[in-house]
């Protein structure tokens, strides 16, 4: 899916959808602020693994060069959500479970662990809640996409992990 074409933007930043109220607009700022963050640190994560593997397993590799792209749809599709309607990024987290995925050293299986049995988990969960409980068609189409690619993500995380 291309976060461009596929997600209805028009009608959110045309205004053509009934405003949120001010104190939901930047609850939902703020946690695709968080979202992005998180898609850019696992593009970085799979980024920094990718030449450290075996390239005898050029499928794995393949496929986690698919994710990055994944990932890196999700970290613009939501900072534009974060920016419209003259909206405004959050306030980025400390980064503490980034910076354990970043600098996780043990290897791969250690990283995938932390990358999409403990986060993985939670950022699908938030989507599924983001889906359920979106006020306008924009964010539920938004979430309902991120959904299919962070389960297809998690399905490789169990994989491997067996």
């Amino acid at each position: 899916w291309d976060a461009q074409v596929d997600i209805p933007w028009d009608e959110l930043e045309r205004g053509n959808l009934e405003p949120l109220p001010e104190e939901v607009e930047l609850a939902m700022r703020q946690l695709c602020t968080e979202l992005a963050q998180q898609a850019s640190t696992e593009t970085d994560v799979i980024g920094q693994w990718l030449p450290r593997m075996n390239y005898a397993y050029h499928e794995i590799k393949t496929f986690l060069a698919t994710e990055m792209f994944d990932s890196g749809r999700h970290y613009a599709a939501f900072r534009r959500r974060a920016l419209a309607n003259g909206g405004s990024l959050g306030l980025e987290s400390p980064g503490h479970m980034n910076r354990r995925l970043l600098e996780s050293r043990a290897g791969w299986t250690e990283t995938a662990l932390y990358l999409y049995i403990v986060r993985g988990t939670l950022t699908l969960l938030i989507y599924r809640y983001g889906e359920a409980y979106a006020r306008n068609w924009t964010d539920k189409i938004l979430f309902r996409r991120c959904i299919e690619d962070k389960a297809r993500h998690m399905a490789y995380g169990r994989a491997h992990r067996k």
